[in-house]
């Protein structure tokens, strides 16, 4: 998986004074975001997942609302989407009330009315 530095290399650096930046509030939220992912990224594949979902739907939002940079946009959104590509399978949970045990069978022991 991406570490949160690479996925936001871009985003700041040591570039030139000229280069463009991400503003500062915006950075720390994917910075945020991404670090999340990475600390969580061995564990539950669908919560990486959701985390990742989260980090897209911040990137997405920044890039739309015109907070990043014109060649940020690029590398930002490529690497999260290089990210989801690599995120863990997500395991469906087991079905509801479904038990390893076979249920027990009925014997009728003969305790039905009869005569």
């Amino acid at each position: 998986m991406l570490s949160a530095s690479s996925l936001l290399a871009a985003c700041g650096g040591h570039a030139a004074q000229t280069a463009p930046r991400l503003p500062k509030s915006d950075a720390a939220q994917l910075i945020a975001l991404a670090q999340t992912v990475a600390q969580n990224a061995g564990g539950d594949g669908c919560t990486a997942r959701g985390e990742i979902d989260a980090l897209g739907a911040k990137a997405r939002e920044l890039v739309a609302a015109g907070g990043v940079p014109l060649r940020l946009r690029a590398p930002l959104l490529d690497g999260v989407a290089a990210l989801a590509a690599d995120a863990p399978a997500c395991a469906p949970a087991p079905p509801p009330g479904k038990h390893d045990k076979p249920p027990k069978p009925h014997h009728d022991h003969g305790h039905h009315g009869g005569d």
